[in-house]
């Protein structure tokens, strides 16, 4: 196949991939406008249709995003790169919406406490777990916004804070584990275990790109944009509906958090890209 075809294949894929995210962020709109119970966060039994729907744009962006991945042949490492300001910009951004993360959970964790008679232990410690390692997570994506911004900096030996961003996501989800809801309608809580397992696939990777030159970077791309996307999928319309001082259900995570590394993963996957396609 000539290559202006492929690369005519591949950006309409990205088009068509595009659309379909925003097909998903404005149909999460209209649920937590309409369709969402404010007390309890599930979708009302009349729009249980919507979740059909949902589900369904979600199946095709995951295989749209697989089909862009395995179309690329050659891919650069963001770390071999001298400078990369869009990633050093955004790793910054990532820091403060985790080091917000660790605010937001901590409070979480206190009015836990302040509001419980009897404290559940399963659930007390992941949710500490969650504050200490987006901590830890947000002085990791300071570092690396320093090393994408200045390659007299090498952070490559500080080899156990590599890990802090997996076992946030990690922590994340064993809280939404323990707080399990046996609930057919709870679209929003079942689709969070689909950000966290693209997560932690995605900064595993993220961490074996640091030393690992031969790792197939269509496996990065993958879980990076799966990530991105569903993590503007679950934070953008609730940031929307925030601004638009709509009253929805209260949830655990943090929204801007969710929005701020989703967008570092897109940012590292496309940097990682080259105009050459299988």
């Amino acid at each position: 196949m000539p290559k202006v075809l492929k690369n005519f294949i591949s950006s309409f894929i990205s088009c068509i991939l595009s659309l379909t995210a925003i097909a998903a962020i404005i149909l999460r709109i209209i649920q937590l406008i309409k369709c969402t119970d404010p007390a309890t966060g599930h979708i009302i039994h009349s729009a249980r249709g919507t979740m059909l729907y949902f589900y369904l744009i979600c199946a095709v962006i995951i295989l749209l995003t697989a089909m862009l991945s395995y179309n690329i042949k050659d891919c650069v490492n963001p770390f071999e790169y001298k400078s990369n300001e869009p990633l050093a910009i955004f790793s910054f951004f990532a820091g403060l919406s985790l080091f917000y993360d660790f605010v937001h959970q901590t409070l979480n964790l206190y009015e836990y406490i302040a509001s419980s008679s009897q404290f559940q232990v399963n659930y007390i410690i992941p949710l500490a777990l969650v504050a200490i390692s987006a901590l830890a997570s947000s002085f990791y994506f300071f570092l690396l916004a320093l090393y994408f911004i200045s390659n007299k900096y090498d952070f490559r030996q500080l080899k156990y804070i590599h890990l802090m961003p997996t076992l946030w996501i990690l922590f994340k989800l064993l809280v939404c584990i323990v707080t399990y809801v046996d609930e057919r309608y709870a679209e929003e809580a079942f689709f969070e275990y689909a950000v966290l397992i693209f997560g932690i696939s995605f900064f595993i990777l993220l961490m074996r790109c640091i030393d690992d030159k031969k790792l197939s970077f269509r496996h990065v791309i993958f879980t990076g944009i799966s990530y991105g996307i569903c993590a503007l999928i679950i934070s953008v319309p609730r940031i929307i509906v925030f601004l638009a001082k709509i009253e929805t259900y209260n949830v655990s995570f943090s929204s801007i958090t969710y929005f701020l590394t989703g967008i570092f993963a897109l940012i590292f996957s496309f940097s990682a890209l080259e105009s050459k396609y299988k």
